[in-house]
């Protein structure tokens, strides 16, 4: 085989090379290959800061240019062999008449920005595992930088282990490596129903290679009662299209006053990557203007649009909001500029791209807005009152291939008096929910408007349950009407309720009048339960407040529904189910 790949096709140039120094090349290889190191017992194969390795010896007296080359013609199959992994050789150039020439055979220190790229340092909390990066089957593996993040429950981290983000752009394969401080006898990428990812388990390590750039969550020792649990959230972007126009300004990491933002000229601000603070911490967004985070960039701050139109924050940076001010409670009398990204009365408005890292309170509060559209947007929460996604009052709404995770619910909608009495046509498609104990799609619970109609939930994985998966609490008079839910995967750990939908009459914080609401047209159609979900909650109020018209084509449930109503329902069918 050596012989072979050698191209060299007459071997009587290398008339008994490979009986002379056979034993050599063993030796060589058996004695610095395969040695463990004395401090921390790894070999050579297990340290992944080696990158090159040069076949030829150092001290070539008394060697012929032909025995030179045929060392490194040699030792390169050992070493190939041994190290268990590409890595990049440099050899004698194959001609032997030109010694001292060496050659590169994979130069892949840095990979090509055209392909990937990736942080390996970011200003904020480090995870307590490593990540390495590459190009799917390339030569060099790159350290990028891992995110501590955290839940309310200690189910993704229990027995003493980890959570922690990562995130890269790629228009490639990719291989990821990542190595825990325990050891990895379970792992598996969700969402799985529709597209498997498999994970190769080594020692403390593990190893997937992602095909196309995609959202999910890494489980870790999920099926040991005794091991450390670890939970690894991957957010794969597509790449950016290049910044283009005249009426850009870049922005150098550090302090930035609302007055240096507003009376700038330029359409597009351009945050370069480092950490950028604000003024009284919050980032004041005008109309007309584009605020872009490149990779790399942390903005510390909230965000605040007020009657903003045509008006985008794009880029795939952080908005951290880790240092905000907590304004706690539910207050039904607010506009809700208690939200850590809170847009008022705007129109034609974009966010795409963010991680928007650890919310203090609601994450992204839309109020009384038309035409906003959320794509691309990663969501890390992880204390009470975390909603992801919380429109009150919006017109023609749209948030696709987002991913959020929360402690509270992923998405609410909502109504507000203040915000708009209607409020119509919200599509939620492509998303990945994540929730620690509350809900996943949620309709509620303050709900002051007279309509609120043509709300779709599509094409969305729900990975790990709380309360319920899909719910809805009218408290006020509030009429909704034409709900479907379509093409939805429910999978790892159950909810304890796959619907509850309750018109609530009693008197309550969430209340905010005497009349209570009701529900007219419900659809679940091709819903997939991989797990133990199976309960449903239907409650109505009274004569005059009822659910009803609520129906289901094509549930597919691991296990049969259990269903609890009472008697203030009309036309439910749930029979539909296999």
């Amino acid at each position: 085989r050596w012989e072979l790949k050698s191209g060299i096709s007459d071997w009587r140039w290398l008339p008994d090379l490979r009986i002379r120094y056979t034993a050599k090349f063993e030796t060589y290889t058996l004695e610095l290959i395969r040695r463990k190191n004395t401090i921390n017992g790894k070999t050579f194969a297990d340290m992944p800061h080696i990158a090159i390795w040069e076949l030829y010896p150092r001290d070539t007296k008394g060697m012929s240019e032909m025995e030179i080359f045929g060392w490194a013609l040699f030792v390169y199959p050992y070493l190939k062999h041994d190290l268990h992994r590409p890595i990049l050789m440099i050899r004698q150039c194959e001609e032997p008449h030109q010694p001292g020439v060496s050659r590169v055979e994979r130069l892949d220190f840095t990979p090509d920005p055209a392909k990937l790229r990736f942080n390996a340092v970011l200003p904020l909390p480090k995870a307590e595992f490593t990540a390495r990066i590459r190009e799917h089957h390339k030569n060099f593996f790159h350290p990028i930088a891992t995110v501590f993040t955290d839940s309310n429950s200690t189910f993704p981290h229990e027995n003493g282990g980890c959570e922690g983000w990562l995130s890269f752009d790629a228009a490639c394969e990719t291989d990821l490596h990542l190595e825990f401080r325990f050891p990895v006898k379970d792992a598996r990428f969700r969402p799985s129903m529709r597209e498997s990812v498999p994970v190769a388990i080594q020692g403390n390590s593990v190893e997937l290679t992602l095909e196309t750039p995609r959202y999910g969550c890494l489980e870790i020792n999920y099926d040991s009662p005794v091991l450390p649990r670890a939970t690894v959230y991957i957010f794969a972007d597509a790449m950016e299209k290049p910044l283009s126009g005249c009426s850009l300004r870049t922005l150098a990491p550090g302090f930035h006053s609302r007055e240096e933002l507003e009376r700038a000229s330029e359409e597009v601000f351009d945050f370069a990557p480092g950490l950028h603070e604000f003024e009284g911490g919050k980032l004041h967004l005008q109309s007309n203007r584009t605020y872009h985070l490149s990779r790399g960039a942390v903005l510390r701050c909230g965000i605040v649009a007020e009657e903003c139109e045509h008006t985008a924050v794009t880029g795939h940076g952080v908005i951290d909001a880790s240092f905000q001010e907590r304004k706690t409670g539910e207050n039904w009398q607010s506009r809700g500029e208690e939200g850590t990204c809170f847009f008022w009365q705007g129109t034609d408005i974009l966010i795409d791209g963010p991680v928007l890292y650890d919310p203090e309170f609601w994450a992204v509060v839309v109020a009384g807005t038309a035409h906003m559209t959320i794509r691309n947007f990663k969501i890390l929460a992880w204390v009470i009152n975390d909603d992801g996604l919380q429109p009150r009052s919006v017109n023609d709404f749209l948030a696709e291939h987002c991913f959020i995770k929360s402690m509270d619910d992923c998405v609410a909608v909502k109504t507000r008096r203040a915000a708009g009495m209607i409020s119509r046509n919200l599509m939620f498609r492509d998303c990945i929910l994540w929730n620690d104990c509350a809900n996943g799609f949620e309709i509620g619970y303050t709900s002051q408007a007279d309509l609120l109609e043509n709300i779709t939930f599509r094409d969305s994985s729900l990975i790990l349950g709380g309360r319920s998966a899909f719910s809805l609490h009218v408290a006020d008079h509030e009429l909704v009407h034409n709900v479907l839910y379509e093409n939805i995967d429910i999978e790892g750990k159950a909810w304890q309720n796959l619907i509850d939908y309750r018109l609530l009459g009693e008197p309550s914080s969430y209340k905010s009048d005497p009349v209570c609401g009701s529900v007219d047209g419900v659809l679940f159609r091709n819903i997939r339960v991989e797990n133990d979900t199976c309960k449903v909650n239907i409650f109505g109020w009274n004569e005059d407040s009822m659910i009803q018209n609520l129906k289901a084509d094509n549930l597919q449930l691991h296990k049969p529904l259990e269903i609890a109503a009472n008697e203030f329902t009309r036309n439910i069918h749930l029979e539909n189910t296999k």
